[in-house]
């Protein structure tokens, strides 16, 4: 299924914006909304603005999408998989994405619950003006897992923090990243963890790798801002 020009345009504290405004147990598969413009409140994405305890396969979006709160998400504004589990795979945003908290190119932010996001790619840059923002997920907060996904976008957090290429914050416990890559050059404030490849880490880190040449003009050299707790097994600048 294929839509293009999807448009919605509420930017008077209007939540749940998306193709599909909340979803729950729903299995959503081979849905391709291109060249949409989407505008906002909160919980804001392309494909979905809530996703809970759901599964999305091989979809596909592009275009522009702003928020002017929290949870934004190039495909997602926000996953809450509390009491359950949710995946995403296969799946390709290309969006310019702008908000101001948990902001991400494919998915603003996971917030409970078990997560697994594997074989996906955010092509657009993300830009906040607060914090927690990620080439690919703006935060991870437990139970994540990230395998065989990138980031191409630049990351922009403006004077906030928690920004990083791939993943802007991972917290809590049981978060992995394996087999991943960033490319993009990551701005915000020097010294509040910000990182080319992810701004604070709780997760484990194994085999991912950055593109030193094409990230080099960011405001940071450091491949991860923070590392709270994580384990990095190997994070390669290339």
């Amino acid at each position: 299924y294929t839509i293009t020009n999807f448009y919605i345009n509420r930017t008077v504290v209007v939540n749940y914006q998306g193709l599909f405004g909340i979803t729950l147990g729903a299995s959503i598969q081979n849905v391709k909304l291109l060249d949409a413009d989407i505008t906002g409140n909160q919980y804001i994405g392309i494909l979905i603005g809530q996703c809970k305890t759901s599964t999305v396969t091989s979809c596909e979006v592009s275009g522009n999408l702003s928020s002017g709160a929290q949870f934004t998400g190039g495909l997602i504004g926000q996953m809450d998989n509390a009491g359950g589990s949710g995946t995403v795979s296969q799946c390709l945003a290309n969006v310019i994405v702008s908000g101001h908290l948990d902001v991400g190119g494919l998915i603003g932010a996971v917030t409970a619950g078990g997560c697994t996001i594997e074989k996906c790619g955010a092509l657009g840059n993300a830009t906040s003006t607060g914090n927690f923002v990620g080439g690919l997920v703006g935060s991870a907060d437990g139970g994540v897992i990230i395998n065989d996904c990138y980031a191409r976008g630049d990351v922009d957090a403006g004077p906030s923090a928690f920004a990083g290429g791939l993943v802007g914050y991972t917290g809590g416990a049981n978060n992995e990243i394996n087999t991943c890559y960033s490319t993009g050059v990551v701005q915000g404030s020097v010294g509040t963890n910000v990182g080319i490849f992810v701004g604070v880490n709780s997760a484990d880190i194994s085999y991912c790798f950055y593109n030193t040449t094409t990230s080099s003009g960011s405001s940071t050299t450091a491949e991860v801002g923070d590392n709270n707790g994580g384990t990095i097994t190997q994070l390669t600048g290339i």
